[in-house]
């Protein structure tokens, strides 16, 4: 029987992704327009989970591609995609207090600049990021990290992979016992509506044979993420996949920004995973080039 899963937030603070509009002459999501003194701003790249707690810190560090300076429109937005303030440090370590939802961030030439998250008010553990880009000003790239302390001590670092968001989209799904650690090994994967729209996605989980298992069906409010493992979404996999190794297929009305994430239970150990867009041409699925 179909499930259908609204967007919701689960405590999974590992699991981020950061799926920006490459700098491939691609135009940006135009729907999405903001206004900075007489220049507009265009919805170009998405950071739809950075993770902010005790335990977790994300660094983002932004570079500007062209030989002169370039100003990012960046917003903060949590799950729900309304604006949250946040506290952080920039590539001079200063530190920023609680005082905004957002900053606008003028790039020297080929220069560069970080945000690095501290601290998130409320009990929130993570939140979104969004940033906007005059057309003539998009050659820019958004480098992601995830750090994970114990304590003092990190002891783990997870990049984010940059991709074009669409509809469409693959990603294996591994649930065997790790042969080295003896550890069982999830999949989760978080998806941010980077549209204006309410996104409806249908999610198909297949086997290793190729073989229709389970179905799903993801809705999403505009600006707003799911974020989950897929044992959350199909409770019954472990049953469903007999070789524990499968596949999901997601097929949304509206692009979605997504990242695939692979972790041990009970430990550290985390990883992203390839996430693979589509489309479908002649009937048949189509990977789209990265």
């Amino acid at each position: 029987m179909k499930k259908i899963i609204t967007s919701l937030l689960l405590l999974l603070p590992m699991i981020a992704f950061a799926q920006p509009i490459p700098n491939s002459g691609m135009q940006p999501n135009k729907l999405e327009g903001r206004v900075l003194g007489k220049k507009v701003f265009y919805l170009y790249k998405v950071v739809a989970h950075a993770a902010v707690s005790d335990d977790w810190k994300t660094f983002i560090t932004f570079r500007n591609d062209q030989e002169r300076e370039t100003t990012l429109i960046i917003d903060f937005l949590d799950a729900d995609g309304a604006p949250v303030e946040a506290e952080f440090y920039t590539i001079e370590n200063n530190e920023i207090p609680l005082v905004g939802t957002g900053v606008d961030m003028t790039l020297p030439p080929v220069g560069m600049d970080t945000i690095e998250f501290d601290f998130l008010p409320g009990g929130q553990r993570n939140l979104q990021v969004f940033v906007y880009a005059e057309v003539d000003g998009l050659q820019f790239g958004i480098e992601t990290m995830l750090h994970n302390f114990q304590g003092a001590d990190k002891v783990a670092t997870v990049g984010a992979i940059d991709q074009l968001p669409g509809p469409n989209f693959f990603m294996n799904i591994d649930r065997r016992l790790d042969p080295y650690t003896q550890n069982w090994k999830q999949r989760g994967f978080a998806v941010t509506n980077v549209s204006e729209f309410t996104c409806d996605c249908e999610v198909v989980l297949y086997d290793d044979l190729g073989g229709f298992v389970d179905s799903a069906l993801l809705r999403i409010d505009s600006g707003a993420k799911w974020l989950g493992t897929t044992a959350v979404m199909f409770p019954d996999i472990d049953d469903l996949l007999v070789s524990n190794l499968g596949l999901i297929d997601v097929r949304c009305n509206e692009n979605v920004a997504v990242l695939g994430l692979a972790f041990e239970d009970n430990t550290p150990i985390v990883g992203s995973v390839p996430v693979d867009y589509f489309e479908i041409v002649g009937g048949k699925r189509v990977i789209r080039a990265r």
